[in-house]
Order: C-alpha cells, then structure tokens, then sequence
C-alpha cells in the first residue's frame, strides 16, 4: 500500500538531494571560474589574458579590468545558481531552516518561556 522504490526516490529523496547537489553545482562552478583564469599562463587566453597581460607590461588599468571582469563573472554565477538552488529547495524545508535559524515561531519547550525567564548563572 506504500510507495513504491522509484516512487520514494523521484518524490522523497531526489527533491531533498536536489538543492545539495545543485549547491556542489554552485561550488564547482565558480571555482572553475576563479582557476580558468590561470589557463592565461599557459598561453591558452582567456579572461586570464587580461591579468597576464597587465603584469607583464605593468599595465594597472588592464590588470583591474581583468580582475573585475573575473570577479564579476564569478559573482554573477554565484548569485544565479543561489537563485536556482532556492528556487527548487522544497517549501517545507525552506521552513523548517527558517525555524532553525529563529525565523519562524519557537517550538519545542523553551516555547513559552518569555525573555529571562529561566536564565540562571548571570
């Protein structure tokens, strides 16, 4: 009468996993960003060929342009894959971190406790 094995993995388990996943997706991803950048070294060009490039003829404003370009790139990954990553996160577990975290109504029983009340040893 329960679910079947595939039923609990599409329904239960890959919706939990899912944001996990995505958030190592988020990881990798910028920091295949931030390295990419050491492929100017190798001659391979590049956003890198911008820091290379103010390096070696002492160039600060080539070098800050690359910087920002990298940076922004990084950033720009960063915060649309956070978006995807709270997008697909499941509402209950949205709430359930919220209360974690003093988001949402207390629970439990310290619940009806008010402020100072209980606290001993100040």
């Amino acid at each position: 009468m329960g679910m079947r094995e595939r039923d609990i993995v599409a329904r239960v388990e890959l919706p939990l996993a899912l944001p996990v996943i995505v958030g190592g997706f988020r990881t990798a991803t910028v920091q295949v960003i931030a390295t990419a950048t050491l492929g100017a070294i190798v001659a391979y060009g590049g956003l890198g060929r911008y820091l290379i490039d103010g390096i070696a003829r002492n160039e600060d404003g080539r070098l800050f342009a690359g910087v920002i370009l990298v940076a922004g790139l990084a950033i720009g990954a960063e915060a649309g894959l956070a978006l995807v990553q709270r997008a697909i996160t499941p509402a209950g577990v949205r709430r359930a971190v919220g209360a974690e975290r003093g988001g949402g109504a207390p629970r439990g029983p310290d619940a009806r406790r008010t402020a100072g009340e209980g606290v001993t040893g100040l």
